[in-house]
């Protein structure tokens, strides 16, 4: 599944990040809300957890534990503007289709520990 998210770039000129992605083959599938359901994988790079947006990819949350990414994305889905969240899930389907697709070790790197 691919998964993306917007890396910002405190030195470049002419711009203040991108959006990157990466294909990600090794994950769990979570329900959030409704409808809604989440993806949850470990970063190789940092050992954190990722819940990302089933629909589109976008990564929504990001924990030292599994659990606690887990229930706060849980949470903001339950508490979240139902109008709002397909705004944003279909917005990011585009923002996804954009996004530099690089390899997972690429990709996890650009996290900070």
């Amino acid at each position: 599944m691919l998964v993306y998210t917007w890396e910002h770039q405190f030195m470049r000129v002419g711009g203040l990040g991108e959006y990157i992605a990466t294909d990600i083959t090794k994950f769990e599938r979570i329900k959030l809300v409704g409808k809604y359901y989440g993806i949850v994988f470990q970063n190789t790079s940092t050992k954190n957890w990722h819940v990302a947006v089933e629909d589109c990819g976008a990564l929504v949350k990001t924990d030292a534990t599994r659990p606690t990414a887990i229930l706060q994305a849980m949470h903001d889905a339950r508490t979240g503007d139902k109008k709002i969240m397909k705004q944003q899930i279909e917005q990011g389907k585009k923002d996804r289709d954009k996004a530099e697709v690089l390899s997972n070790d690429e990709f996890f790197r650009k996290f900070r520990k």
